[in-house]
């Protein structure tokens, strides 16, 4: 009985050790994407203001475009900094709880995963709600901007107002497309980048729901099914 309880802690010691060692590899890989997507963001926004600007966006410009690159800013770093350090103290709770049954810290790990949960989802509402704002009164100000600016320089300057005015619209017309494009641009790069950690990250997790199903099959330990299952959900 003594021998038995000593290799299945073994064996046991060896399963943790390669999920936390595969988590520590996903996590800094995650790390990494997410470093890397907030400096496309602090990249590309700032070019993307100055073409707003020449294409008449300016209260879009001046007011929206600061704050969505100071809430993409903020994403990466509640990410980096509270969401995966709160998930990763779960795990750890519920791998100390699965050696031993009076140990119970379950639902305090539980507790520390949905709270990086709950941040994420609060920061992206947030996020949502400045872009649906600027959509819906930053362009409709804008444009009465620009109208009224048209319609100043057509009527106060003589003979060459009416040009200017048709000029500038143009000229507004062709950065709007540069801008847009730019955006397009920065959009497929961070598909680009981050379309790697993301299959990895689904194909990890069905592999970890997998190898719980089939341990079911092999052993009635729930202990050990239910920290491959524990690591399975940390990833989704």
């Amino acid at each position: 009985s003594t021998v038995s309880k000593i290799t299945f802690l073994i064996a046991y010691i060896v399963i943790v050790t390669i999920l936390a060692n595969m988590y520590v590899g996903v996590i800094e890989s995650y790390r990494k994407t997410i470093s890397i997507l907030t400096a496309v963001m602090q990249t590309v926004t700032p070019f993307v203001m100055i073409v707003m600007v020449f294409s008449g966006g300016i209260v879009s410009s001046n007011l929206i475009q600061p704050m969505i690159l100071f809430i993409a800013s903020l994403v990466g770093f509640l990410i980096n900094y509270i969401v995966i350090p709160f998930v990763t103290i779960s795990i750890v709770m519920k791998i100390v709880s699965s050696f031993s049954d009076k140990v119970r810290l379950n639902r305090l790990g539980d507790l520390f995963s949905k709270s990086g949960l709950w941040i994420t989802s609060v920061v992206f509402t947030l996020f949502l709600s400045v872009i649906s704002v600027k959509g819906s009164i930053t362009t409709s100000v804008d444009s009465t901007v620009i109208k009224t600016t048209q319609t100043a320089v057509s009527n106060f300057i003589p003979v060459v107002g009416k040009f200017v005015s048709d000029s500038l619209e143009s000229i507004m017309g062709a950065t709007e497309v540069i801008g847009k494009t730019a955006g397009v641009i920065g959009i497929i790069v961070m598909c680009v980048v981050a379309i790697t950690p993301i299959i990895q990250m689904l194909v990890i997790f069905l592999a970890h729901k997998v190898l719980a199903a089939l341990a079911e099959t092999l052993t009635d330990n729930k202990n050990t099914i239910g920290i491959i299952d524990s690591f399975a959900e940390t990833y989704k």
